[in-house]
């Protein structure tokens, strides 16, 4: 693979990962405890 098929793979992945809806820290956080939450019972980990 040449080094400008290298850098097009590179840019369409930037591309790919620019193009994500993002979440708020504190969302995600209270989406993370309420999933927690819900399988703690079943997960001997948590």
């Amino acid at each position: 693979m040449s080094a400008l098929q290298q850098q097009r793979k590179i840019v369409e992945q930037l591309r790919r990962e620019a193009g994500i809806r993002r979440l708020n820290t504190s969302i995600a956080i209270e989406d993370l405890k309420k999933y927690i939450q819900d399988h703690e019972n079943d997960d001997y980990l948590l």
